[in-house]
């Protein structure tokens, strides 16, 4: 009996990969991030006009369940936003190897497999299992579409495991958890400053923006932010390379890969992006007063608003 042909397809880039779940390639069917989806409206993620202009982003590209802003001129994500449905979980069993792929409606504007050396991992700015729940056939198909390289940045392999799988499990589980709807924005922090590395200039830090309303009470909204560095292993990956670290000054201070808990305010200074009344000291759960919060333990690179995050269970979720 002949053998049953597989409906999986290979990678382009490499054959012997295969995508457990192809991607639809009908991108029409996608309704992508929705703004009103935790009853109230949190839109995307503007530009400031300064840091960064509305011509530096292309149109945004909408998935299932979330959507991506690619920047012009990096080929990186400028920011992400995903919808999660934490009562509506959908779980596959089963998985094969990791198979990205390109988005044909923005492929000259997307850094792929040949940045992606050691010590670097292929990180999910959208988290593989936030966008999947509802009924099969939309579940699988956001898990695929996390899997387009719109959707990808170049990570270090500790800040990849265990600090940015932290924060994200944390933010997936405690969704699926308490059965809330929650909104949540994420993206490399772009810099002119950052250091090239594999053709691609390697992001310094990643931030993340999360949205929801609390339960039971006055159903108000909430926000809260967080920033995660990779600074010396970056710096030492270029070193490492023999690269000429020409946007690396010597009066900066290296510190560890941390996640630090910051004011959303401040991931706006940082990106040029502006997030509307999430960043309004009456929704940002950091921002609002809270008794016994610790001062920074790092000097120079890291400001009096943060809080070094020592585990997970450090996060302040109201």
């Amino acid at each position: 009996m002949a053998a049953r042909k597989s409906t999986r397809r290979p990678t382009a880039l490499a054959g012997s990969l295969r995508s457990w779940v192809p991607i639809d390639a009908d991108y029409g069917n996608r309704g992508g991030f929705d703004p009103r989806f935790l009853g109230v409206t949190v839109g995307l993620p503007r530009a400031d006009g300064k840091r960064v202009k509305a011509v530096d982003l292309l149109p945004t590209l909408a998935y299932q369940h979330f959507s991506v802003r690619l920047h012009r001129r990096r080929k990186l994500a400028a920011f992400t936003a995903v919808n999660i449905s934490g009562a509506e979980r959908y779980q596959r069993t089963g998985r094969a190897e990791d198979s990205w792929e390109v988005d044909p409606r923005a492929a000259a504007f997307q850094t792929t497999q040949p940045a992606y050396r050691a010590p670097f991992h292929r990180g999910h700015l959208v988290m593989r299992l936030d966008p999947v729940w509802g009924r099969k056939e939309i579940a699988e198909r956001a898990e695929a579409d996390t899997f387009h390289w719109t959707n990808c940045a170049p990570q270090h392999r500790r800040l990849n495991n265990p600090w940015w799988l932290s924060v994200e499990t944390h933010v997936l589980e405690t969704a699926r958890v308490t059965g809330q709807r929650v909104s949540v924005f994420s993206g490399p922090v772009l810099s002119i400053r950052d250091p090239w590395l594999h053709g691609v200039k390697v992001p310094l830090a990643y931030w993340k923006v999360v949205a929801w309303r609390t339960p039971g009470r006055d159903g108000g909204l909430r926000s809260l932010g967080f920033i995660v560095r990779q600074d010396p292993e970056v710096r030492a990956a270029v070193q490492g390379a023999r690269a000429v670290p020409r946007a690396l000054a010597f009066e900066d201070t290296p510190i560890k890969v941390q996640g630090y808990q910051v004011r959303v305010t401040k991931i706006e200074a940082l990106t040029g992006l502006r997030f509307g009344r999430l960043s309004t000291a009456t929704v940002d759960v950091f921002a609002r007063p809270q008794a016994g919060r610790t001062r920074s333990v790092a000097r120079g690179e890291v400001g009096a608003d943060q809080r070094v995050l020592r585990g997970i269970g450090d996060l302040v979720v109201e």
